[in-house]
């Protein structure tokens, strides 16, 4: 909870139900590889490492445990531990999920995380789940807030540059268009809530 303001807390409150909350594991939603995973967008935007262990021993960034295509890099090998920068314990962060229950696989999620310097955005991370073929962040949205002070026509440029940046599909779940639309509003909304908690 100490972590951008228990975001992980946040995302484990939408993670499954109440017997998966209390059996299933950070280290198994990550290695599934699934786009959708809850937690992966919320480690993202806090520039996690994942310690991996198999024959040997590495550290690898969050940003490089999946696969462009889908999936991790992951062979014959397990999650050890999760490691998140300490600075992260001083941002302010949110986690919002769209989807038809709590149960249910995420249709969208968006995850920002704020580093505030005085009324400037020192650091942003903007992620997403379930827009693309792994969870990712957004680098050239996080840009637009960075360096300068998060008014409300920056915030929503950060969002059309969202937008502009994802891959979703069309399937059972939701359209593509439909996916965008969230996208962009959840952005919008965990930005500007991010920025009431910093501020």
């Amino acid at each position: 909870r100490s972590f951008a303001n228990g975001l992980l807390a946040q995302v484990a409150s939408w993670f499954g139900s109440r017997q998966i909350r209390n059996v299933a594991t950070i280290g198994g939603n990550l290695a599934e590889g699934l786009s959708a995973a809850d937690t992966a967008p919320a480690l993202l935007a806090m520039d996690a490492q994942v310690i991996i262990v198999g024959e040997t021993e590495r550290i690898v960034p969050i940003s490089g445990f999946f696969r462009k295509e889908g999936g991790t890099i992951l062979h014959n090998e397990l999650i050890k531990e999760v490691l998140i920068p300490k600075e992260f314990q001083h941002a302010a962060g949110k986690f919002l999920k769209n989807g038809k229950t709590h149960e249910d696989i995420s249709i969208v999620s968006v995850t920002t995380v704020i580093l505030m310097q005085q009324t400037a955005c020192q650091k942003a991370r903007i992620a997403l789940g379930a827009v693309a073929p792994t969870p990712i962040r957004i680098p050239q949205a996080e840009s637009v807030l960075e360096g300068h002070i998060p008014t409300k026509e920056r915030i929503e440029q950060a969002a059309e540059t969202v937008v502009a940046n994802i891959h979703p599909i069309d399937n059972f779940r939701a359209s593509a268009d439909f996916r965008r639309q969230i996208s962009r509003v959840y952005t919008i909304r965990a930005l500007s809530e991010c920025l009431n908690i910093a501020i």
